[in-house]
Order: C-alpha cells, then structure tokens, then sequence
C-alpha cells in the first residue's frame, strides 16, 4: 500500500508545481506580458495540451506564426475535440494560421482589391 502511494504523491506534487506555473503563465499573458508567459512555459518538461494551447496564443500573440502553428498542432494533436484550440489555428478557407504566413498577405491583398 505504501509503494502505491509515493507514485502517486509525487505525481500530485508534479501536477501542483505545473499548474503554478501554468496559472503564473496565463495572469503574464492576460496582463500582455506574453514573453515573460512564454519564460514560465516553454522550460516546462512534460508539457499537456493545456500548456501548449496557452503557449501557441502567446506567439501568435507577438507576430511567430510559425512556433505558433508548432505549439497549436501539438496542442490539438493532444485534445482534438477542444475547439479552442482548432479556433485558434482557424480554417483554411478563413485564411487562419494553418495557410501559411506567406500565403497570407497575398490572400489579403486579393481580398482589398475586391472591395
């Protein structure tokens, strides 16, 4: 019984320590501070979806689409029935971020010279 235990303890101990750091993280991004959220994140070992959806809005967040798809894909990956995740990559035909930065201005520029 006592063998059990520790795992488990321990495992508790990890999981507290992770989401201090994750609810740390989420009151920087809330506040704009999405660097110093991404200081607390990105050294995080073992990383649940939870940790790369917040990690993904941060990049967006300052313009690196690309470590921002990474970090959403993986996100998604992990929980893909979570539409905030799949919201924040967006769909293609929205020009979302899984179209590609470069392929993006382009569209946008089409778009204007419609109107």
């Amino acid at each position: 019984m006592v063998r059990t235990g520790v795992p488990i303890l321990l495992f508790g101990v990890f999981l507290t320590a992770r989401s201090q750091d994750w609810n740390r993280a989420r009151e920087l991004y809330q506040s704009t501070e999405y660097r110093a959220s991404l200081d607390i994140l990105v050294p995080i070992v073992h990383k649940d979806s939870a940790v790369f959806g917040l990690i993904g809005q941060n990049y967006v967040m300052i313009g690196q689409y690309k470590e921002a798809i990474e970090a959403l894909t993986k996100a998604t990956a992990m929980e893909p029935n979570n539409a905030g995740f799949v919201d924040w990559l967006g769909p293609r035909k929205a020009g979302g971020l899984k179209m590609g930065v470069r392929q993006r201005p382009a569209t946008q520029s089409r778009r204007v010279r419609c109107l």
